[in-house]
């Protein structure tokens, strides 16, 4: 497996590799040497794809297609935890081998399942993690944290289109055709999605996320997703991805 970082003007802010030390930067030719400086591996990728995250992933999917590569974890540079809720209160965190033997696990547990995409439950906090469903068949996986098996992925890709909602419409594309990914719930994440600069925060804004709610939903309909009216005073970025098939 591959383990790829897609990073943009952020060399300064990595920290996906003190977790996961096999970890490859996806970098612009522009600044490749800068991150190389940092004394981290570095994959060089072409300038003129920059701007949008989701022709970037697409990029890195095709290459590592072309390099005869089936599996790959594409996950966000600024990871500061991965870790497992295990226990009835707190959670055990993931380092070096311990974490990338998780990861390896879980691509076996996706083989087994025969799902093309997996990924990792959002939310860090325990109070936030139902002990008895320690896995989802249908439910949203963050794009900070995808498992690809790319035989099974075949000719699904990032909808270029939504480079702020790709995440939320590759997991209905993987439901629309297979019915079912995998979202392990008993393993989370944590990063600060809104405190960084660079990457999608170059080009983050509320009219455009405005624009790619508006986007997502005339493409999937309302009934599968919608925006969160629980705030009746602002927006929630976040949609709401009800799929309408069975499973959890």
């Amino acid at each position: 497996m591959l383990i790829l970082a897609p990073s943009y003007k952020r060399a300064g802010g990595l920290l996906t590799h003190h977790i996961l030390p096999s970890t490859i930067y996806c970098v612009h030719s522009f600044e490749a040497e800068e991150y190389r400086a940092r004394g981290v591996e570095v994959l060089e990728m072409p300038d003129e794809i920059r701007g949008n995250i989701a022709r970037v992933r697409n990029w890195l999917v095709d290459w590592a297609v072309g390099q005869g590569e089936t599996e790959i974890l594409l996950l966000d540079d600024d990871i500061a935890r991965f870790g497992c809720f295990y226990r009835t209160t707190g959670a055990d965190a993931l380092m070096g081998d311990a974490a990338e033997d998780k990861v390896e696990h879980c691509f076996r547990v996706a083989e087994e399942w025969g799902v093309a995409l997996w990924g990792v439950n959002c939310v860090s906090d325990k109070g936030g993690y139902r002990e008895y469903t320690p896995f989802s068949n249908k439910s949203y996986c963050t794009a900070s944290f995808h498992g690809l098996r790319l035989n099974s992925l075949g000719a699904i890709r990032y909808d270029e289109r939504l480079p702020l909602k790709e995440d939320y419409d590759i997991c209905l594309q993987v439901l629309n055709r297979d019915r079912k990914l995998l979202r392990f719930n008993f393993l989370h994440l944590l990063k600060d999605d809104h405190g960084n600069q660079g990457g999608c925060a170059m080009y983050r804004n509320l009219d455009k996320e405005r624009q790619q709610m508006d986007l997502l939903i005339s493409k999937w309909g309302d009934s599968i997703v919608r925006v969160d009216k629980t705030s009746k005073e602002l927006l929630d970025i976040n949609p709401v991805m009800r799929a309408p098939i069975g499973g959890v």
